[in-house]
């Protein structure tokens, strides 16, 4: 359900964010128990000098929140199909 969010944001960031560079367009998917989410491959900069204190509110507000409001009815539809299976497992 994630994947197409990850591809969406990807682009959005490439396309909507000045100056971000292959690495922090590129996005990943992480899995918790209890969440699914959407973040940045790149993790941190080795070069202390050069950091974006704004990077992380534009990769929100233009790419990932985009990406995610523009597949929710998507993702809701995809959730409800895999409880529906889950719970016809379990009557079973």
């Amino acid at each position: 359900m994630a994947e197409p969010v990850r591809a969406e944001a990807a682009s959005l960031a490439a396309s909507s964010i000045r100056n971000i560079g292959p690495d922090w367009s590129r996005m990943r998917v992480g899995l918790t128990v209890d969440t699914v989410y959407v973040a940045p491959r790149q993790r941190g900069n080795k070069k202390g000098s050069r950091k974006r204190r704004n990077l992380a509110p534009l990769l929100l507000e233009r790419a990932m929140e985009p990406a995610l409001d523009h597949h929710t009815g998507e993702i809701e539809r995809a959730f409800g199909q895999m409880l529906d299976r889950v719970a016809d497992n379990f009557s079973r």
